[in-house]
């Protein structure tokens, strides 16, 4: 049995996983995938995952789920691992690779991948069994290290591009200050965003910050630094993209960042107002007395409070004490010798209290007297005191992390078997919190160790007695409030992260279908058209906006170009007629008119091939001395500088001619 419970954290991973889903959707919707768009598919697809395994284990509250943590962590870990593989192969081939790293590349993406891999089959083998610590390693370490890696690439790719722009001596220091070309710059802003993430890790890891402003700087950082990321690659890829693609992004991007601060921010507030509605009080004794049906009767009995407190205990390692009982006493059908008690309000049988697992899964036979963890405390008094016949537990003025106000309660067992909870001083108002479980008491009641037997809820404060049997576990559950109260407080931040997606990723199309990307494209299809030679496009002005303005200034142009181009045929027909009339003219002068390039006729008319008796054919390239009589030689020079370098016209002579038949004419 579990429960579904909305807090600030879950809405917050809920606006991470729109935004990655939605870009991991577009992505794969590409056609001609480069290396590059692959990798930053496989790397929003494994945040997915990695965001989708924390939101469910934040929105799960699951008191017989054992295995729930274990597992996810290690989900997380292959995602983190695939997560790592595909930014290094993004950053080497964003936005192309470079032929000068392909030995390198393949050296680092060979050698990490087998890193990821060696520490993937430790913290799967071997996390469960010695240490939780194994099970974060990918994310506290390697992933890091990779990401430290991934910087140093993006900005040796920044140096190389941007000497490869023109500056080829620019210091590398130079290179990275001031890059040369886009795509220096595009690797450049990739680096930095890797930092971002490496600084995100950092805090994660040693805990700078407190932990509700570091948990908010982790969901905008995260958020913030994915959806630059997406930026920088639609700047730089062969893709192309829209601008109805960045109006959405853009405003999905504000929206789910809006609503996921809101609810951070609001959070810690509803969190500090909530007051459990049946918690136990002060001066109150509940007694446990096993039946035959292998359950227990639980009812109230009178106040008593054993003020011989006995001897203060030693605390082992800090967490536990062992105490030796004078008597076996019988737990669910099995019997007990020693018992473990617990700093945290709680004793077990069979060993010490586990608190990452055994308080939400029932997986150890325990009692939990008021479980609040006093670890970090000053104070940390335990006594017990041992009679023929009775045990008694007291755990003395504990406070807990978040107050001042002292606890006081006793676990008193009995030979029988029958075992009492005495409360003699508890805080009214503990506070709780979605991040640490047992500022406040988690719950209260008794678990046998065996998840499968079930368990019961009930209310110690109104509902006694009760009667529990099949060894299934009895527990009042605090925290469940806890969370049904933030559930109540978070649902219209969900039904507002869902609501808003669904009209951003489909209402605004239609909304800008009409007014923005409608009147778009039909000026892009002008300008293709005008492009193709067509000048008698004309496109319709839809609105009188930036886009109507636009529109208007593009018809205008046309038209402008359309009566430039009508101009220019104009005149060139207009030359056309005048060289057609001139040629005419030319033709069927009577003079003999001929035309010389440096001294070499190009062109005679009619009337002067007829006076030196040949044909046009045979005077064009000829010299034009060779035709003109000797004696005339001079003159002829003479006139020709005059009329090309000062331009002078000159007057008609006389002259003589040789004909191509050898004989000499005048004119």
């Amino acid at each position: 049995m579990f429960w579904l419970y909305l807090e600030q954290s879950t809405i917050a991973y809920s606006t991470q996983i729109i935004l990655v889903v939605v870009v991991s959707v577009y992505l794969l919707s590409l056609k001609n995938k480069t290396v590059a768009t692959q990798a930053l598919i496989v790397f929003s697809l494994s945040l997915a995952v990695s965001i989708s395994l924390d939101f469910i284990m934040q929105i799960v509250v699951q008191p017989q789920f054992t295995m729930l943590s274990f597992y996810g962590e290690t989900l997380k870990g292959f995602a983190s691992a695939v997560k790592a593989m595909a930014l290094l192969h993004f950053v080497y081939y964003f936005p192309y690779p470079s032929p000068e790293q392909h030995r390198e590349r393949r050296l680092t993406l060979g050698a990490s991948g087998i890193i990821l891999l060696v520490v993937l089959i430790i913290t799967t083998y071997l996390g469960y069994i010695f240490d939780d610590f194994l099970i974060h390693l990918t994310d506290i370490l390697i992933l890091p290290i990779i990401l430290i890696w991934a910087v140093i690439i993006a900005f040796r790719r920044t140096v190389h591009f941007s000497r490869q722009s023109g500056l080829k001596r620019q210091s590398w220091w130079q290179a990275i200050l001031n890059p040369q070309g886009e795509v220096a710059k595009g690797c450049r802003a990739l680096a930095f965003i890797f930092i971002g993430f490496n600084l995100d890790s950092i805090n994660f890891i040693f805990f700078i910050l407190p932990v509700d402003v570091s948990a908010l700087l982790s969901f905008l950082g995260q958020l913030g630094l994915f959806f630059i990321l997406i930026v920088v690659y639609f700047n730089h890829a062969s893709e192309s993209s829209t601008l109805l693609l960045k109006i959405i992004g853009a405003a999905l991007m504000t929206t789910l960042a809006v609503l996921g601060v809101v609810s951070w921010i609001v959070g810690p507030s509803l969190e500090s107002a909530y007051h459990p509605p049946n918690f136990i009080t002060s001066q109150q004794t509940i007694r446990f007395e096993p039946n035959q049906q292998g359950g227990y009767n639980i009812k109230s009995v009178p106040f008593h409070f054993n003020a011989g407190l006995g001897i203060n205990a030693k605390i082992a390692n800090e967490f536990y004490v062992l105490v030796e009982l004078p008597f076996p006493f019988p737990f669910y059908k099995q019997t007990w010798q020693n018992v473990y008690v617990s700093l945290e309000g709680i004793a077990t049988f069979g060993d010490s209290f586990a608190p990452n697992d055994a308080l939400t899964s029932g997986s150890q036979p325990m009692i939990a007297v008021f479980p609040i963890d006093i670890r970090e405390t000053k104070i940390k008094n335990i006594f017990v005191q041992k009679k023929a016949d009775q045990v008694t537990i007291t755990w003395y003025q504990f406070v807990t992390r978040k107050s001042t106000k002292p606890n006081t309660f006793q676990l008193i067992l009995y030979r029988n078997g029958s075992f009492d909870f005495v409360y003699e001083t508890i805080d009214p108002s503990p506070t709780y919190n979605t991040i640490a479980l047992l500022d406040a008491p988690y719950l209260i009641g008794i678990t046998p160790g065996t998840p499968a037997t079930g368990l019961e809820e009930t209310d110690f404060t109104r509902f006694l007695p009760v009667s529990s049997k099949d060894g299934r576990a009895v527990v009042q559950n605090f925290y469940i409030d806890f969370r049904r109260y933030m559930h109540s407080k978070m649902l219209p931040f969900g039904y507002a992260v869902i609501g808003s997606t669904l009209f951003i990723l489909f209402g605004f199309p239609l909304f800008f279908r009409t007014s923005l990307a409608k009147p778009l494209q039909i000026l892009v299809q002008a300008m293709k058209a005008v492009n193709a030679g067509d000048l008698t496009v004309e496109a319709p002005i839809k609105s009188h906006d930036e886009i109507g303005f636009l529109t208007a200034s593009f018809n205008d142009m046309v038209k402008s170009i359309k009566l430039s181009v009508n101009e220019r045929e104009q005149a060139a027909l207009a030359i056309r007629n005048s060289e057609e009339s001139y040629r005419r003219l030319v033709e069927l002068s009577p003079d003999g008119i001929f035309v010389h390039q440096g001294g070499i006729v190009s062109y005679v008319n009619p009337a002067l091939a007829r006076l030196l008796k040949a044909d046009p054919a045979d005077l064009i390239g000829r010299a034009v001395l060779s035709f003109v009589h000797p004696m005339y030689h001079e003159s002829v020079k003479e006139r020709i500088r005059q009329n090309q370098e000062e331009g002078q016209a000159v007057p008609l002579v006389e002259e003589k001619f040789i004909c191509l038949d050898g004989t000499i004419v005048c004119a």
